[in-house]
């Protein structure tokens, strides 16, 4: 009978065990389905991030097909010339 008992208490112990573990993972299910977004709402996103992509891209393009003034290119000539005299200028003239 004292063997009995001791099975019997070990099974108890492992069922307390599996009621714990199934308690556990109805949590776990329960957080896991709150974190879930339908299908639909997922596809809407996807859309959503897909046309930013697209209008950046065009954006992108857009930039890169555009050249700059004829001024700029001017501008950044002048500045050259401007630096190189500053540090030039008083070596020739001296």
């Amino acid at each position: 009978m004292d063997e009995a008992a001791a099975t019997l208490a070990v099974v108890v112990a492992r069922l307390d065990d599996v009621r714990e573990d199934i308690r556990d993972l109805r949590t776990d299910l329960s957080a896991h389905r709150i974190e879930m977004v339908s299908r639909g709402e997922w596809e809407m996103r996807n859309r959503a991030v897909d046309n930013r992509f697209e209008s950046q891209g065009r954006e992108i393009a857009e930039l890169k097909a555009a050249r700059a003034p004829w001024w700029s290119w001017a501008s950044v000539l002048v500045a050259s010339a401007a630096f190189a005299w500053a540090i030039l200028g008083p070596v020739i003239g001296s």
